[in-house]
């Protein structure tokens, strides 16, 4: 692999304290790899590591750290993962059939968690969507399920 010489601008200007997110765990080992070529470029043998971490990771750490520093009532609380996620959704739609024939409560547990991701990033609720199809009704009752 070879140091893209636009980098070196912005490894320049990073504080040692300084943290960089990328938006997956690839980008964050290529920024890594960049920093390690910079680093080498420059004669360096030995370096301090450059905190970079994808976005998932770094609010995963940040929230073991306020799990270790026992702050309440976060401590009461628990992150899903994402196959605990899916399993959620997979198990409200099950629950939710009532007679409907899904081709697949898989492919429909990622649609309806795509549907609720972007509710929740327009901070819209459940409520705020018309019900004027089956299929909003449906989703309205698997969010529901999903969140209790």
């Amino acid at each position: 692999m070879r140091f893209i010489k636009e980098y070196e601008t912005w490894f320049r200007e990073l504080d040692p304290l300084s943290v960089v997110i990328t938006p997956n765990q690839r980008m964050s080992r290529f920024v890594q790899q960049q920093y390690a070529l910079w680093q080498q470029g420059r004669g360096r043998e030995v370096w301090p590591s450059l905190r970079c971490y994808s976005l998932a990771v770094w609010i995963q750490t940040l929230w073991q750290m306020v799990q270790t520093a026992a702050l309440q009532p976060a401590t009461a609380l628990h992150v899903m993962s994402p196959e605990q996620s899916r399993l959620l959704w997979i198990q409200a739609i099950n629950d939710s059939q009532h007679g409907y024939d899904l081709l697949s409560s898989d492919s429909m547990a990622d649609l309806a968690s795509q549907a609720w991701r972007y509710l929740r990033q327009w901070q819209k609720q459940p409520m705020d969507l018309p019900l004027d199809t089956e299929e909003q009704r449906l989703l309205c009752g698997w969010i529901e399920r999903y969140v209790t």
